[in-house]
């Protein structure tokens, strides 16, 4: 199976001039004041759009759950903390209706306001014998590929190895990329969110369940799946095909004519 290589990604070499690693104030000359300027523009302009975003996401889902008030209070600082970062502009809807002005030319505050779908990943680990690891939510019963919802500050890969470690306890290298799909059109379950599914391989750890999440898990077959399954038959063939490398490209949903009229 082809590997599609991080340091390819985008036409680009991530080790390349035009994406300088992150600082080392070892290597760097602190006469140089010009030279260090570039180096803090060009390193932590994006790392701390992430820290502000991914502290903002963290303030805004804990106080959406926590029950306790002081718990609130210190999420409430957190988002104090990341809008300041921004400042004041926010990145997530604060639960409110809000019209939006699409005339807005800061792209950042007409995201902060319109509802998008969720991004879930899923991982299709495959082993040496063709078969195909599927675990059992606890909580419905149903079987399904690892995976879970897109943390913020994470890539979709970051999450692929998070959930693998996190539900059934493997260390996993992420391989390629399987498909995007709208989960609008799945037929069992229909959800208003993005799919995307990897392959990966197992490269360590050992099997252990998420003891909230998980109830069972084990290696199958195509003519041996467990049911109930949580994905449409056909999606999971074609996790099948990719492990197997007899997926040509990745896969997207065909797009329907009536919602381009």
């Amino acid at each position: 199976m082809a590997r599609v290589e991080p340091s390819l990604i985008g036409g680009h070499s991530w080790q390349s001039t035009s994406f300088p690693s992150r600082i080392s104030l070892e290597v760097l000359d602190p006469r140089d004041d010009a030279w260090l300027t570039w180096k803090v523009h060009k390193t932590q302009k994006a790392d701390l759009f992430r820290w502000r975003a991914s502290l903002e996401a963290i303030a805004r889902t804990g106080m959406n759950f926590t029950p306790n008030i002081y718990d609130r209070e210190r999420f409430e600082e957190i988002l104090k903390i990341a809008l300041e970062m921004g400042n004041g502009e926010a990145l997530f809807p604060a639960g409110e209706d809000v019209l939006i002005d699409l005339r807005d030319e800061d792209n950042a505050s007409i995201a902060a306001r319109y509802v998008t779908p969720k991004i879930g990943v899923s991982v299709a680990i495959g082993d040496e014998q063709g078969r195909l690891l599927l675990n059992k939510r606890a909580a419905s019963g149903q079987w399904g590929l690892v995976g879970g919802y897109a943390d913020v500050g994470y890539s979709a890969a970051e999450v692929a190895i998070k959930e693998a470690k996190e539900e059934v306890g493997l260390e996993i290298e992420v391989l390629q990329l399987v498909a995007l799909l709208d989960g609008l059109q799945a037929v069992k379950d229909p959800t208003p969110q993005y799919s995307v599914w990897v392959t990966a391989r197992v490269i360590g750890g050992e099997m252990k369940f998420h003891p909230r999440e998980v109830s069972d898990a084990g290696w199958f077959t195509r003519d041996s799946l467990p049911a109930p399954l949580v994905h449409d038959e056909w999606a999971i063939m074609l996790a099948f095909d990719a492990i197997e490398g007899s997926l040509p490209q990745a896969f997207l949903d065909i797009p329907r004519m009536e919602r381009l009229l």
